[in-house]
């Protein structure tokens, strides 16, 4: 559970109020992605000077996918090489 980001609220007045509580948490937390379907809410230049990307959920679970892809096939390399043949 996120604490006391509500004092970085009201200095974030290029964001919505209704939607400062997100980013007051995420920046809080040190967050490098907030996942929303409300990206208008959230634009990248103003999320960016926190290090933070705006995406979408399917942009997220795409990235996440790429990713352990890549992982994955990288473990499947490794083990090819390590493994004796019998």
């Amino acid at each position: 559970m996120v604490e006391d980001f509500e004092v970085l609220e009201p200095s974030l007045d290029g964001i919505n109020e209704k939607d400062r509580h997100v980013l007051a948490a995420a920046i809080k937390t040190c967050a490098s992605v907030i996942v929303t379907d409300n990206l208008k809410d959230f634009p990248p230049e103003y999320c960016a000077p926190f290090d933070i990307e705006p995406l979408s959920a399917d942009s997220f679970f795409c990235r996440l996918h790429f990713i352990v892809t890549i992982r994955n096939h990288g473990d499947t390399q490794k083990n090819a090489r390590t493994s004796q043949k019998p």
